[in-house]
């Protein structure tokens, strides 16, 4: 889950408020010194988590007896580009996406990673998580 990925560096500002789905997200950055941000942006992601049930052949089990495996799968929503100076981007959260949840079976959960431009967003230097609303 979000605590398991490494937390936003303090040179990129995401706002702790919450958002509606429709709005948009404004996020600052101020790189401690020049190159700090080439070769970075910023990713508005939904990550899906559910657990999906199994056979008890398959011989994963978790709480309950139940037998299964946990997913998860990333949405990228919307991107923009970290400069060397300091700036700001609006990311937009769409109208029509599923709002923050925190199910037991199914969860979803938004928030803003920085990345390398050639990373795999699975792997963010940095995270926030983004309460988004209906």
């Amino acid at each position: 889950m979000a605590g398991a990925w490494p937390l936003m560096p303090e040179w990129v500002a995401v706002p702790d408020a919450p958002v509606h789905r429709g709005d948009s997200l404004r996020v600052t950055w101020n790189p401690p010194h020049p190159g700090a941000g080439d070769g970075h942006e910023l990713r508005l992601a939904l990550v899906v988590h559910h657990k999906v049930r199994m056979s008890t052949s398959e011989g994963l089990a978790f709480e309950g007896g139940r037998f299964g495996i946990e997913r998860q799968v990333w949405i990228v929503h919307d991107r923009a580009p970290v400069t060397a100076a300091a700036g700001a981007a609006l990311l937009h959260v769409p109208p029509g996406v599923p709002y923050s949840y925190p199910g037991s079976i199914l969860a979803f959960f938004w928030g803003v990673a920085l990345a390398d431009e050639a990373r795999q967003l699975e792997e963010p230097i940095g995270w926030s998580a983004v309460k988004v609303l209906p």
